[in-house]
């Protein structure tokens, strides 16, 4: 069927525009061709399938400012472009909604196997957009160079699943240089997944663009043979995935670089990659970089920025379990307490979202942290997070627990530099000879050198050394606790220079001001491991610090600062929870039923041994005059 200009034609009701070929070599538009600047087509419960076009466009071709709408179960189904782009739908100029349709098994020689577009702007909400093909070139799914595009699950699942190109994007393939549109707020994941690119970019292909990802946008078990299992940032793309509120968060779980770097994300010259709430990997196997460096991230000259976010699970054939960061490249890591769009978004939709709760971390499961690097394996160096080429690092409230490497099994600088502060190195595993949890190495010679600064951290209960400072020259190392590693807890190694001081380290004591060897007297709390006891030598120990602690406690709560990640915070005998003046009812029965709900405020801990029971409802009972 051929549109032209003015014309207004509703398909609908059931009715099929099937089976139908635009022959030839010079064939566009196989289906449905809209020609002119003011046609208006609906496709409502009605079919285009299994239509051909000779060289491109195989099922509805939109050109000029016209205007199409599909929805309702429309179908565009099994069409073919035979020589040219274009399987399903083809775009330039117009205006498409597409709302509740199937785009499925169509197939384009060249890019868009689903969707092509070069300018004019689709909207689809609710897509299945499944099975469809880029025999070679770009762009399975989607293909874009120009035009506006947005994606939203809003009343149902969405997909962009199970597409395949020969080269880039197997979802979606990007270069348009605009805002790459994904949401997902109403309790309804969108899906790209179960893509595959010959090349890069399993589920998303992007170039100067900046893909812009908002609440429950599930991306897993898309495949790249060589870079970005997920998603591929190249040229200055930028991305930024955040959560809409707790229970709608973006997780990049499952995906897969065959031969090349960054299992879920690979980023290169990419001035802004920013994951504000959710989950990258997965705790029974995530992303996985089989052959090479960046099991979960990997970034080449890009800025990453993290915070109340999940990493986790993730393997590297080579580096980086985690993240892999090189050529220059910086990370960023820290949990915000607050609402978690950041404060420079710009307008419209991306101003901050009242919905987005604060983590909080006396609502999470004891040993759980509002930002976690956690399972990630390396083949050879850095099972959380990689450094190297000049690559920065500034991680502060970060967990680092059971990842494992042949060293550096939580961190690996290899001339870098990093500072690291508040966090819990814990339980992670070196599986080399000799080996460290936190390796600082400098390669030698006129090149950069390694720089590790690290305070209040508590780094324990790793295998081998706990940090090993191997041929390089300088950092700081201030109120730390480094007990219970399986060899020693602090090694140096040729010209070191750093500073360190207020520091409880294993084995012996360090040489600077206030640096002690004993044991540090660690507790269970309802909150997890490692708290200090009452009476431990870390307590009020140094005489300056950085506040908050990993679980956003304030410090100092005594005289002066208390050594490692966690800050003491107990009532300290004071029975007065409410600070009312005096211990009456009403203190009672906020203890009472802290002790009732299984919960832990460490103002109703009136004895200071980690939980809140019995024993603390006696005190403040036995402090009551009525």
């Amino acid at each position: 069927i051929m549109v032209d200009t003015s014309a207004t034609v509703n398909v609908q009701n059931g009715a099929t525009v099937n089976g139908n070929q635009a022959a030839g070599a010079s064939g566009l538009g196989g289906g449905l061709y809209i020609l002119g600047d003011s046609a208006t087509v609906t496709v409502n419960a009605s079919q285009v399938n299994s239509n051909v076009a000779g060289h491109s466009y195989g099922g509805i071709r939109v050109f000029g400012a016209s205007s199409l709408n599909l929805s309702s179960g429309a179908t565009l189904n099994s069409n073919q472009a035979q020589i040219g782009p274009g399987g399903g739908l083809s775009l330039h100029l117009g205006a498409v909604t597409i709302s509740n349709a199937v785009i499925q098994s169509n197939t384009a020689v060249l890019g868009g196997g689903g969707i092509y577009m070069d300018s004019g702007a689709v909207t689809i909400t609710n897509p299945d957009i499944r099975y469809n093909q880029a025999a070679s070139g770009p762009g399975g799914g989607i293909y874009r160079s120009g035009g506006a595009l947005s994606v939203a699950a809003t009343t149902q699942t969405g997909y962009v699943a199970v597409n395949t190109t020969s080269t880039n994007g197997g979802g979606i393939y990007d270069t348009s240089g605009a805002p790459l549109v994904l949401r997902a707020l109403g309790g309804y994941r969108l899906n790209i997944n179960t893509n595959q690119a010959g090349i890069n970019g399993g589920g998303i292909y992007a170039l100067h663009t900046f893909v812009n990802a908002y609440g429950w946008i599930q991306m897993t078990s898309n495949t790249a043979v060589n870079h970005g299992g997920a998603l591929y940032l190249g040229s200055g793309a930028t991305a930024w995935f955040d959560d809409y509120n707790t229970a709608n968060v973006p997780e990049i779980w499952v995906n897969t670089a065959t031969s090349g770097n960054g299992g879920g994300i690979y980023a290169k010259d990419s001035t802004r990659v920013e994951l504000d709430g959710g989950q990258v990997g997965f705790a029974d196997g995530g992303n996985r970089a089989l052959a090479g460096d960046g099991g979960g991230i990997y970034l080449d000259n890009s800025d990453l920025l993290v915070d109340n976010t999940i990493i986790v699970g993730n393997q590297a054939g080579s580096d980086g379990g985690g993240i892999a960061a090189v050529n220059t490249s910086s990370v960023t890591i820290a949990p915000t307490m607050g609402l978690l769009r950041g404060p420079a978004e710009g307008s419209g939709d991306e101003v901050r979202s009242p919905q987005a709760t604060a983590c909080d971390p006396n609502a999470l499961a004891a040993n759980t942290y509002c930002t976690e690097v956690r399972g990630n394996s390396a083949a050879d160096l850095g099972g959380g997070i990689f450094f190297q080429g000049e690559s920065t690092g500034s991680i502060a409230r970060t967990a680092f627990i059971a990842n494992t490497a042949a060293t550096g099994s939580a961190l690996e600088l290899y001339d870098a530099t990093v500072s690291l502060q508040n966090s819990m190195v814990r339980d992670n595993v070196a599986s080399g000879v000799n080996k460290s949890t936190i390796h600082v190495y400098n390669e030698g010679g006129a090149g950069p050198t390694s720089t590790f600064d690290a305070q209040h951290n508590t780094i324990v209960n790793n295998s081998q050394y706990g940090i090993f400072y191997a041929n390089t020259t300088g950092g700081t190392f201030d109120n730390n606790v480094v007990w219970g590693n399986t060899f020693l807890g602090f090694v140096t190694g040729g010209g070191l220079t750093t500073t360190a001081t207020c520091n409880d380290t294993q084995t012996s004591v360090l040489t600077g001001a206030g640096n002690i060897s004993s044991d540090p007297l660690f507790i269970t709390t309802a909150r997890g491991d490692y708290h200090l006891k009452p009476g431990s030598p870390a307590l009020d120990a140094c005489a300056a610090g950085s506040s908050p602690d990993l679980d956003a406690i304030s410090r100092p709560r005594g005289v002066q600062y208390d050594m490692g990640a966690l800050e003491l915070w107990c009532a300290s005998g004071v029975t007065d929870v409410n600070g009312s003046g005096k211990t009456d009812i009403v203190d009672v029965e906020r203890v009472a039923g802290d002790f009732l709900d299984a919960g832990y405020l460490p103002q109703h801990d009136i004895n200071c041994d980690g939980v809140v029971d019995l024993g603390d409802i006696m005190l403040v009972a036995a402090a009551w005059t009525p």
